[in-house]
This record gives C-alpha cells, structure tokens and sequence, in this order.
C-alpha cells in the first residue's frame, strides 16, 4: 500500500505528471524502507528485551532451585539425624529386651534345674519307701502269717 497517493496541487504544477509520479514513488520507497528499518529495530529491540527478561528469570529460577536444594538438603540431613537417633534407640531397648530375655531364659533354665533336682529328691525318696515297705512286708509277712495262724485256730 502506498503511504503517499496525493502531493499538494502547487507542488504537481511545479514537477508535472510524471515528475510528481515520480516523487510520489520515491516518497513511498522511502517511506516504506523506513518502515522496514523502525520494524527491524523495534523486532531486534523487542529481541533484546526477551532475551534480558529471560536471562533474568534464569537467574531468578537458578537461585530458587539453589534455594531449594540448600533447603532439601538440610531436611534431609535432619531426617537422617533424626533416623539415627531412633535406630539407635530401637537397638538400645532391643539390646535391654535380648538381656531381660536371657535372663528370663536363664531363670526359667535354673527354676527348671530346681524342679528337676526336686523331682529326682522325692522320686529317691518314694523308692526308699518303696523299697522298705516291700522289704518289710517280705520280712514280717511269714511273722504275721503265723502269729493269725495261732490266734484264728
């Protein structure tokens, strides 16, 4: 589209038809390279001005994660202390239950001994008794025999 289509009446007079035709055409191409030109540098400064907001949030965005990371990090170390802490507490009442277990097991072991030794006490006992209630009754039984014998006939 031509930017230039009319040239003042005074100015025509002076050039002519085809002077004016012709200063019409150099006004437009004129024109029309500058435009290109203001296009061009508004297109490279809009350029730059992307490119520098971009850097800029880049930047932004590298110091947030930074950020970020430095916090993820001391979480997790945190964590990893406080983790440490409760294994080491977990292996220390595991450590008291596998103590207080022997010694339950130890105690029932000895109470068990007891018992047995008891056991083997009285089971010597009973046989002793045994023992003499058998001999007795083979030694006195031919003496009761005889003394029933005389007093029954």
């Amino acid at each position: 589209m031509a930017l230039v289509q009319k040239v003042p009446r005074k100015l025509e007079e002076v050039l002519g038809p085809e002077g004016t035709d012709q200063f019409v055409d150099f006004l437009n191409v004129s024109f029309n390279a500058q435009k290109e030109d203001i296009v061009q540098l508004i297109t490279d400064k809009f350029g730059r001005t992307v490119t520098e907001e971009t850097s800029k949030l880049d930047k932004k965005i590298m110091e947030e994660t930074s950020k970020l990371d430095k916090k993820i990090s001391e979480e997790t170390s945190k964590l990893d202390k406080r983790i440490t802490e409760e294994t080491s507490k977990i292996r220390l009442e595991m450590a008291d239950f596998r103590t207080e277990i022997k010694t339950d097991v130890a105690n029932v072991k000895t109470d068990i001994a007891n018992v047995k030794a008891e056991l083997k006490s009285d089971l010597s006992t009973q046989t002793r008794w045994i023992l003499a209630a058998i001999l007795s009754v083979t030694v006195l039984l031919p003496f009761f025999t005889e003394v029933v014998k005389k007093l029954f006939h």
